[in-house]
């Protein structure tokens, strides 16, 4: 026995009371003892989960408290109930505690209090391997939109833990395996083996305490990522999605005209989104364009003939002159044509590109979705040629809650990360400062960096007093200047030699 189990052994026995018999039979298989000075801690009507008293046969520990009094009757099994003057119980085997020659007590302290209650069939086929069970009572501390991480229950299968929880619910249906999400008033959850609960003969329970809550070992997310997902095809969204190319494409050529000429430069776009638009109007200025992304976006018939022939003529309406054969060729070929654009499909982590290869990478609210930004950077770094460039926007704020864009570090970096989504979909947890500190160490000059997005005063006036108390926050002393700025424009350099 180690040192540290000895020693709660000690204390335990220390706060330790014997239940001494004779031991009124009650009903089936339930027993009960008079405890008429603890009737001010016991559960009531009013509270009927207060009380703190744990019961042990030979000083193990019965585990299911608070239990109603016709389960205790009919299953035993060490169920019990500290119910106002009487505490009403079981015994493991179902015996006669006066005859069975084992010790019985308890403690009332909160430092061995540490109860699980049972669940019971019926439960209810939800879809696939999914099944619920109601839990009313327990809403103010379930998941939910708003908080969905928030829930402390653990699940147990004949006393395993199950040690996924805030699982989406469309895993839970496909994967199943132990998987449970405690959603308001529900508890969605699928067995280990993905057997049926109600015939499959095990016991299933659950604790609400942080001190058995352990965290999703896996991320999830509730979605697709937005590159693979359906795209809308109406002429509405067409316009749109063409206005914000265009927009998008200025803008990149605005900053990159400030380093020189565009034509006969092989030009990186990371993470383009669901079409090319950006990177195929530097195209027709002579670039050569490569796009790459861990998630990227096929061709799709229904959407991009239509897309690109919107971009060709609202460019050919605005500048005649315009050199269009690289938009020409892939409407011509109806696919992206490697003679025309090099798609590599992988993470900025592990880009599939020749080193020294590229002389511009661009990103526009691309890096805040990172998964590792060192890593990543080195990257950049390794295929950027000597003397070459990196111009990246990136937005700094909380992306589920913009008007709100700092609340997420109030967490710490684990809460985060175990929070950021599958997809990176919550942002990134980093400041400018960080990032900038981040190219540095990778190799480049970070030879700009302008803020061009910004806290507004009252959000600060709101945020920071928070923050300060939040302890595990790694940005609780940072200055509100630096705290300010929500995100920036990004110029850095490969130097032409190290």
């Amino acid at each position: 026995m180690s040192q540290a189990m000895f020693s709660e052994k000690l204390r335990r026995l220390f706060y330790s009371h014997s239940l001494r018999g004779r031991f009124l039979p009650n009903e089936g298989y339930c027993w009960t003892a008079h405890l008429p000075r603890l009737r001010h801690l016991a559960d009531s009507p009013e509270t009927p989960q207060r009380s703190p008293l744990m019961l042990y046969e030979n000083d193990v520990a019965f585990l299911e408290a608070h239990e109603p009094h016709q389960y205790i009757r009919t299953e035993g099994g060490g169920l019990f109930s500290h119910w106002q003057d009487a505490l009403f119980f079981s015994t493991s085997d179902n015996s006669d505690p006066n005859t069975n020659g084992r010790r019985y007590s308890y403690t009332v302290s909160p430092e061995f209090y540490r109860p699980r209650c049972r669940l019971r069939a019926p439960f209810l086929p939800n879809e696939g391997y999914c099944w619920t069970v109601h839990l009313p009572g327990l809403g103010h501390v379930a998941d939910s939109p708003e908080t969905p991480q928030r829930s402390p229950l653990m699940l147990y299968e004949n006393g395993v833990p199950f040690v996924e929880p805030h699982v989406p619910h469309q895993y839970i249906r496909t994967e199943g395996g132990g998987l449970f999400s405690h959603w308001q008033d529900f508890l969605f959850f699928s067995t280990s083996d993905n057997s049926d609960p109600n015939t499959n003969d095990r016991r299933y329970s659950y604790t609400v305490s942080r001190d058995f809550y352990r965290p999703p070992s896996r991320v999830w997310s509730n979605s697709r990522p937005i590159n693979l997902s359906q795209r809308d095809t109406s002429p509405e969204a067409i316009v749109t999605d063409v206005a914000y190319a265009l927009d998008v494409g200025r803008n990149i050529l605005g900053w990159l005209r400030e380093f020189g000429e565009v034509r006969g430069k092989v030009i990186l776009e990371i993470g383009p989104g669901i079409n090319f638009g950006p990177i195929l109007f530097l195209a027709c200025y002579g670039a050569i364009p490569v796009v790459a992304d861990r998630f990227l976006a096929p061709w799709d018939a229904e959407y991009h003939p239509e897309f690109y022939r919107h971009l060709r003529d609202e460019l050919r309406r605005q500048d005649p002159k315009l050199d269009l054969r690289p938009i020409d060729a892939l409407l011509d070929s109806g696919a992206y044509c490697p003679e025309i654009l090099s798609r590599v499909e992988s993470g900025t982590e592990s880009l599939n590109l020749d080193s020294n290869s590229v002389d511009i990478v661009i990103s526009n609210a691309v890096l805040e979705h990172l998964e590792n930004h060192a890593l990543a950077f080195s990257q950049l770094y390794r295929i950027t040629k000597p003397g070459g460039w990196g111009i990246h926007q990136v937005d700094f704020r909380y992306h589920r809650s913009f008007d709100r864009p700092l609340e997420h570090l109030l967490l710490s970096p684990s809460d985060f990360e175990r929070a950021a989504g599958a997809f990176r979909d919550y942002g990134t947890y980093l400041r400018p400062f960080d990032m900038v500190d981040l190219f540095s160490a990778a190799g480049f000059e970070v030879r700009d960096l302008r803020p061009n997005l910004f806290a507004s005063p009252e959000y600060l006036q709101d945020i920071l007093p928070r923050l300060r108390k939040a302890r595990k926050s790694r940005y609780r002393t940072t200055s509100k200047k630096k705290l300010r700025i929500l995100g920036g424009f990004f110029v850095v350099r490969k130097p032409l030699r190290r």
